[in-house]
């Protein structure tokens, strides 16, 4: 599980999805934000946030969506590596 804010110092959020899904790590992004309006906030989730927090109003809720995006992590790791599928496929 990482918890980011929206802009890093050296990019962007996405990055890490993008870097996850490329070696196929099994983590989920939680992105905590002070300014996030409905679009930004569907547009994270639809590029593969678990979840947006507002840093001021949501922090209340943070352990539970933690606890919920550790789930999601964990149900990742169980299920079989893409790599896995393939090869047994072309056998």
């Amino acid at each position: 599980m990482v918890v980011a804010t929206p802009l890093l110092s050296d990019g962007s959020w996405r990055r890490q999805i993008d870097v996850a899904n490329h070696y196929n790590l099994d983590f989920v992004v939680i992105l905590l934000a002070r300014s996030f309006d409905l679009r930004q906030w569907a547009e994270a989730l639809m590029d593969g946030a678990f979840d947006v927090l507002d840093v001021l109003n949501d922090l209340p809720k943070a352990a539970d969506v933690a606890k919920r995006a550790w789930e999601a992590a964990e149900l990742k790791r169980r299920r079989p590596k893409r790599l896995a599928a393939k090869k047994q496929c072309r056998s």
